[in-house]
């Protein structure tokens, strides 16, 4: 039985180059899988700011309008407010608001908005401008037909209308309320 055995260090021609080549496509694939990997991250990272923006801007307009509820409040406000359709009105006319009043290029919350909280001060400091609002008259509604000698009662509506910007500008918000208020 005399088998012969290759000399030590010495390579079967069939195999040379075979690990190479399968460490390399290996290393393809890592690579092409890390890669992957980081882009599904950055992406990740980036549709987080933008629900973080949405958010701060949901906010804002949230505070904005309960700034204007709050501006037709019993202990704020006692009598009927004049509506007109001044530029620059806090309490705006019936339709004297744009249809489009969400669209910033047809309506500027800047010169007609009322700012939220004190004026020229940055109340909230994640968001790029102040919150705003515009209460807009929709109308007096009795609470019944009775007729007599006695005032009739009922309710003013108003519409409030919100407006916010998120920490980046480049998302708005508008929400709109409608608030009933007896005098």
């Amino acid at each position: 039985m005399n088998r012969k055995f290759p000399p030590t260090g010495r390579i079967p021609a069939s195999q040379r180059g075979a690990i190479l080549v399968t460490s390399m496509l290996l290393l393809i694939v890592l690579t092409v899988l890390g890669v992957t990997m980081m882009r599904m991250t950055n992406m990740q990272e980036r549709m987080a700011g933008n629900t973080r923006d949405l958010n701060l801007s949901l906010q804002g307009a949230e505070a904005a309008l309960r700034a204007g509820e709050d501006r037709l409040s019993p202990g704020v406000l006692t009598s009927r407010p004049l509506a007109t359709a001044a530029v620059g009105c806090v309490f705006c006319a019936r339709n004297s608001l744009p249809v489009a009043i969400y669209d910033i290029s047809k309506f500027d919350w800047k010169a007609l908005g009322q700012e939220y909280g004190v004026a020229d001060t940055q109340e909230i400091k994640e968001l790029s401008r102040d919150p705003r609002y515009v209460i807009a008259e929709l109308g007096y509604v009795p609470d019944g037909y009775a007729q007599g000698q006695d005032p009739p009662t009922g309710r003013d509506f108003y519409q409030i209308t919100g407006f916010s910007s998120g920490a980046t500008g480049q998302t708005n918000t508008v929400l709109q309320s409608t608030f009933p208020r007896r005098f």
